[in-house]
């Protein structure tokens, strides 16, 4: 074992405390079990597109969470730095590439997924804050608030066709961070 390694468990806690990013869905649902068409059962190209981005975005995930075999995970600056801002930096990324995708007008089941990430990234930075303050309660609030956005955005995606996009994020990065 190498003595990076031993901090591996604490700082996977560490992590999924403050990486939690709800900018996708958690459990492999699409969310479309009413039988509803999408556009993406009606041959959207821009759906398509939009599954490569979220296909992208997690394989990124997965390499964010594998720096975690020498954080302490009493460092909430280099959590922080290794784990969280990259995460942050990957849902910009993945919602601008999303909103420049050529999607019709009045597909508003892709624009209802798309519009998640913003507040997404609100709620991580605010959560990020909190924890730098000492605001547990506050962490803690924020934390349940971005549970519920990740059941949103799980069903978002499901309704949009986007089953690549049906994926946790923060899951990724904390599952690569345990080395799985």
């Amino acid at each position: 074992m190498t003595g990076g390694r031993r901090y591996a468990p604490a700082a996977v806690a560490a992590i999924a405390l403050l990486v939690a990013l709800p900018g996708c869905g958690d459990d492999g649902g699409s969310g479309n079990e009413g039988g509803e068409t999408t556009n993406a059962e009606a041959g959207g190209e821009y759906i398509a597109r939009a599954n490569e981005i979220c296909r992208r975005g997690v394989r990124e995930a997965e390499r964010i969470g594998t720096r975690s075999s020498s954080v302490d995970p009493g460092n909430l600056e280099a959590i922080t730095a290794l784990f969280v801002k990259p995460g942050i930096s990957l849902l910009e990324r993945q919602a601008e590439r999303l909103r420049r995708l050529d999607a019709p007008a009045d597909d508003g089941d892709f624009k209802a997924y798309v519009g998640l990430y913003d507040p997404a990234i609100v709620l991580v930075r605010e959560r990020v804050r909190a924890a730098r303050a000492g605001d547990l309660q506050e962490v803690q609030s924020l934390g349940e608030a971005m549970d519920q956005l990740s059941v949103d955005s799980r069903v978002a995606a499901g309704r949009a066709g986007l089953d690549e996009c049906d994926v946790d994020i923060a899951r990724e990065i904390v599952l690569a961070a345990g080395g799985e």
